[in-house]
């Protein structure tokens, strides 16, 4: 079956940010009538046509980028990422009904 999104010109992203963040952005869109689809998609046209501003925003970002490396963090950021993907593949483990549970002994069940 073709996905009836195939064939539209979008495309979607998943991001995470900290509670904090996501409530702060969130918030100070709301207050001026905007969704944060509409926040990412004006950004990201920004900085693909040149503009000067988001440029500079990415600029600041790959200089900081390149200070963690030299200085060493890089390595800490990696390894905060690796467990926070550890927690997750666990997390959906436990939450799906696909892994081994107390009385099944290895016996698969199928479950609606």
């Amino acid at each position: 079956m073709i996905k009836p999104d195939l064939f539209q010109s979008r495309k979607g992203i998943h991001i995470k940010l900290d509670k904090a963040t996501h409530t702060a952005l969130r918030t100070k869109l709301f207050l001026h009538n905007l969704t944060m689809q509409e926040f990412f998609d004006e950004f990201a046209k920004a900085y693909v046509s040149g503009d000067a501003r988001a440029v500079k925003i990415i600029d600041t970002m790959v200089l900081r980028s390149m200070q963690f490396h030299i200085e060493g963090k890089k390595e800490v950021r990696k390894e905060k990422r690796m467990s926070e993907l550890d927690a997750e593949k666990l997390y959906d483990l436990i939450s799906s009904n696909d892994g081994v549970t107390s009385g099944s002994e290895g016996k698969d069940e199928d479950v609606d």
